[in-house]
């Protein structure tokens, strides 16, 4: 089953800080051009973190291990994706 945009929202939130996942979506025409440079590494994160989703606290543990461009990326393709739960 496909979450919604507001079920994603509320994962979003309960691991990265709101800042973070506003200016993501402020600056999503630069990260989607990165993300296409490092679609690879965006792929991986990704799925590293749906994998998480059921536990937030160790969503955390890992986003906190992403420098800040990586994080932003894995925001906005999370939002854009087509998350399973």
């Amino acid at each position: 089953m496909t979450i919604s945009y507001t079920q994603k929202m509320a994962i979003l939130k309960s691991i990265f800080q709101q800042q973070e996942i506003t200016q993501a979506q402020q600056e999503k025409g630069y990260l989607e051009s990165w993300s296409q440079q490092h679609w690879y590494q965006v792929k991986r994160d990704l799925q590293t973190l749906q994998m998480y989703t059921d536990n937030s606290a160790a969503a955390a543990n890992f986003v906190k291990s992403l420098d800040l461009i990586r994080r932003k990326a894995v925001i906005l393709a999370f939002l854009q994706s087509n998350a399973i739960r």
